[in-house]
């Protein structure tokens, strides 16, 4: 698994609450293994995916913190 791109989509800010959209590219490797760990299916595929994840701060808090609010794919 790769991350090729990582950048800020949108930033907004609410009073003290700040919010930071970010997109993720990734390519990423999804496979099937058996009982024994050995590798049955999807070890040559790479898929890219697209991630929209948005955080989020209290801007007046000391705790340096940004939590997880939102996620979509696209």
């Amino acid at each position: 698994r790769a991350v090729t791109e990582a950048a800020i989509e949108d930033a907004d800010l609410r009073g003290t609450t700040a919010d930071v959209t970010v997109r993720f590219v990734s390519d990423q490797v999804n496979l099937t293994t058996d009982s024994s760990g050995q590798i049955v299916a999807g070890a040559d595929a790479v898929t890219e995916l697209v991630d929209v994840w948005t955080f989020q701060r209290d801007l007046r808090s000391e705790d340096p913190t940004w939590r997880l609010v939102a996620t979509a794919t696209g």
